[in-house]
């Protein structure tokens, strides 16, 4: 069953929109409070391992809710992502960033789901909507390193952005046949 004929009120379009505006707040502010503790590891990961530090390492949120060494660059043993992954939820703030992180991962998720229009097909943000984006993947496509980055302007590099890492590494979904219709925010499924 398919609702490419469904169409949102405007009251509907608005509430969604709002909740979506909200979620990118969310995922921006969640970024600067993250920023402090991925920087205290960072600095406790170089002063450990200064053998590590040049080797392009990331971290991410697994299907579990922990965190997650990313070797981007396929160049660490698997003693040293151990010893990475063990500093990286032993710190004194891998608590706090733990919790962050995740909280990042859910309001990503929503955000994506959000962006999704009642007839499966991504509407705003160039269309984010289009793609699959869930807790047990999240691991897969984004690395939360990248988006920390600045260039000497103190921007971030628009190919590390969240956007961007989904486009780049997140298939393409536009099957929302399970969607009823979207009530007070949420999705309402039906089962097939």
């Amino acid at each position: 069953m398919r609702y490419n004929n469904y169409h949102e009120t405007k009251k509907e379009k608005s509430n969604r929109l709002a909740h979506l505006n909200y979620q990118s707040v969310k995922i921006d502010d969640l970024q600067e409070e993250m920023k402090p503790y991925y920087a205290d590891f960072k600095q406790l990961a170089d002063n450990d391992f200064p053998e590590l530090a040049g080797k392009g390492y990331g971290f991410s949120v697994d299907a579990k809710g922990s965190l997650v060494i990313l070797d981007n660059k396929d160049n660490l043993s698997e003693k040293e992502q151990d010893a990475l992954n063990d500093l990286l939820n032993s710190f004194k703030g891998s608590s706090v960033l733990t919790l962050l992180a995740n909280e990042y991962v859910e309001s990503t998720v929503k955000w994506v789901e959000l962006d999704r229009r009642p007839d499966g097909t991504g509407m705003l943000y160039g269309s984010i909507g289009n793609f699959d984006v869930r807790k047990d993947n999240f691991h897969e496509i984004v690395d939360l390193t990248l988006i920390f980055k600045k260039n000497d302007y103190g921007f971030s590099d628009p190919r590390d952005s969240l956007g961007s890492q989904i486009y780049n590494k997140a298939e393409m979904t536009n099957n929302r046949a399970d969607v009823d219709e979207y009530v007070n925010g949420e999705w309402i499924n039906v089962q097939v």
